[in-house]
């Protein structure tokens, strides 16, 4: 259905045979060659898989593009595997895609999801050939507009953020403040990539639906007006759901 071969790397729990040595790991027949043939990886538990992502992404071409791109819902729900209807589109444009899992509210607040995506983008930093953008839709593009301000802003070559949040607390115009913020108040500045605002920083690309919801519209923006040089994008026709679609059209975002 997606034209695509898609690899799952799926571990939440160091495995009991992993007592033998990190090093046996993925020595099963068949298991790297799996990898280097997909045309999507999807990762959920990044220390453990780092040295198959460098072997599989090394297969690409020289200048080859690579997006970690990390999924919405509201920092509560998702899941990596609802990306990968990107990948058709993105590979027929000679990038490689990375979907990568983040630990999830209520059972975590911030910063672990944030601490996940970065090891995610770590992880393709030390493997990929090319450049490395960051995306992601909703939530993902609130990580991603958090990583592209980071400390590792000098590695990266773009940030991509479809419909993201980039304000949290008084004056977002969310309607509630998000749980996976948890109980510390100074997290609202702390995860609002409006805050986190400095020059240098990679460019920009801020896409959101026509018909979005209208404070994140709003919040994109602002964003954009603070970010000095950002490109916009609006998506003719969409809503917030439809703007994630989008981007798994060749021809859409």
């Amino acid at each position: 259905m997606l034209g695509a071969d898609v690899y799952e790397i799926c571990v939440n729990t160091v495995p009991s045979w992993s007592r033998v040595g990190l090093p046996t790991m993925g020595q099963c027949k068949g298991t790297l060659e799996a990898v280097k043939a997909a045309d999507i990886i999807l990762i959920f538990h990044v220390p453990f898989f780092t040295k198959w992502l460098k072997e599989a992404l090394r297969l690409g071409e020289e200048s080859a593009d690579t997006l970690p791109a990390f999924h919405g819902g509201g920092w509560t729900n998702g899941c990596k595997e609802w990306m990968a209807f990107m990948a058709p589109g993105l590979n027929a444009g000679g990038v490689n895609l990375v979907s990568a899992g983040y630990r999830l509210a209520l059972g975590y607040v911030f910063p672990t999801g944030l601490e996940d995506c970065t090891a995610a983008l770590l992880a393709v930093l030390e493997s990929a050939r090319g450049r490395v953008f960051v995306g992601g839709h909703s939530a993902g593009g609130h990580y991603a507009a958090l990583l592209a301000l980071g400390p590792h802003r000098g590695r990266i070559a773009g940030c991509l953020p479809v419909s993201g949040v980039f304000e949290l607390g008084e004056g977002s115009g969310l309607p509630s403040r998000p749980r996976f913020l948890g109980a510390d108040p100074a997290n609202d500045a702390a995860a609002s990539p409006a805050r986190q605002v400095v020059a240098p920083h990679p460019p920009f690309l801020l896409a959101w639906g026509e018909r979005d919801f209208p404070h994140l519209i709003a919040q994109a923006e602002r964003f954009a007006r603070l970010l000095g040089d950002a490109t916009t994008l609006v998506l003719p026709g969409c809503d917030h759901l439809g703007a994630s679609y989008d981007t798994g059209r060749a021809d859409g975002a």
